[in-house]
């Protein structure tokens, strides 16, 4: 087994993946074709029903975490299982001396998420959570414009996020807020995420918010937030999770809800079937999205739109370019690499647990106007 103290430049991660749903479907792809990450077992408990005719035959596979932990050339554990499995499953990674990656949300709940702070001290494990909107190439970018001081002084920040969430395939778990799901925890989180990258880790307090259920399902269906960082920052934050209709296409239907679970594990696996046929864009579940975040500094503006960024300011406007930003999961991948060789890495459990945090003020506040 590759330790911290053992990696060198030219040297290789195993990498385990527990849970083939969509996230580690995406992470398999990522992790296949990452100079410095070698793909060394994954588990699932579909193992069997799972389309892994083309998984490289240097990859093991098992049902069941305890078993791939068995494997001598796993060193890290990438855990993209139900969010209510997280905290018993990087415990467990943890305990048997792996270092994890730990799929958002971080956990269920609060105290879980302190209970892994408190674990993940050995400096020969990393524990790092994602992947969160944070790691995409525009992200990237807005951040260290925005740290190299392009703008000058950042005064407000706006994010809005526009999508068919609660339209697409969902397992009853995903809306269930107890069990870590529901829009809050599930996409606010990229929002603060977000925010708290562009900032430079700035803390972030919730002033107030409001949500709204949506009118099918007995779950937040949209929200507005209003935060304040401790470098006094505003910030505001909007998402409807109801729609699908801004970048054209037809709105996704929500079906029967005994339904659900054979659309979204069909999803899955189409997903999984294209990243192990090497497909680099592998299918998306996120057509319908519109994600927007402003900066306004002192000197300057700053929009990242969907994939692309923009500044404008007295001397004109300009797009920047998004070369040299790893995308997603790689991104994910190169912060694990350098957390275990030379630095911890940003987004710890600490981070983690910051996040969830802040979800927590968010979905626990209410406008005066509110019932």
């Amino acid at each position: 087994m590759t330790r911290q103290s053992e990696l060198g430049g030219d040297d290789q991660i195993g990498l385990g993946i527990h849970g083939l749903g969509v996230a580690g479907a995406l992470m398999l792809g990522a992790a296949l074709t990452h100079r410095q990450v070698r793909v060394a077992g994954v588990s699932d408990l579909r193992l069997s029903q799972l389309p892994l005719q083309r998984l490289p035959s240097s990859c093991r596979r098992y049902e069941d975490l305890d078993h791939l932990l068995q494997d001598d050339e796993v060193d890290v554990v990438y855990i993209a299982t139900p969010t209510s499995c997280h905290f018993l499953d990087a415990q467990q990674v943890l305990a048997a001396g792996r270092s994890a990656v730990v799929e958002k949300p971080f956990t269920a709940d609060l105290e879980s998420a302190a209970t892994l702070v408190e674990l993940a001290v050995s400096p020969n494990q990393v524990l790092l959570v994602g992947h969160s909107r944070s790691f995409d190439p525009d992200v990237q970018a807005v951040a260290h414009l925005v740290q190299t001081g392009v703008v000058g002084r950042v005064e407000f920040i706006a994010a809005t996020h526009f999508s068919a969430w609660l339209r697409r395939p969902r397992l009853a778990d995903e809306f269930d807020s107890s069990l870590g799901g529901g829009i809050i925890n599930r996409q606010a989180v990229h929002q603060i995420d977000t925010v708290r990258l562009i900032l430079g880790g700035d803390a972030l307090q919730v002033v107030a918010a409001h949500h709204r259920n949506d009118q099918g399902l007995d779950t937040v269906g949209s929200y507005l937030a209003w935060l304040e960082s401790s470098a006094g920052v505003s910030v505001t934050m909007l998402m409807d999770g109801t729609g699908g209709f801004l970048d054209g296409g037809e709105r996704p239907i929500r079906t029967a809800a005994t339904n659900e679970s054979d659309r979204k594990r069909h999803m899955s696996d189409a997903i999984l079937s294209a990243a192990l046929a090497g497909d680099s864009q592998p299918v998306r579940s996120n057509d319908h999205d519109h994600e927007d975040v402003v900066v306004i500094g002192t000197d300057g503006e700053i929009r990242a739109t969907n994939g692309s960024v923009v500044i404008s300011s007295s001397t004109g406007r300009r797009p920047v370019s998004l070369e040299g930003f790893a995308g997603g999961r790689t991104a994910v991948l190169d912060e694990l690499v350098a957390g275990l060789v030379d630095a911890r890495p940003l987004h710890d459990a600490k981070w983690g647990y910051e996040n969830m945090r802040i979800c927590e003020a968010l979905a626990s506040r209410r406008s005066p106007w509110t019932s």
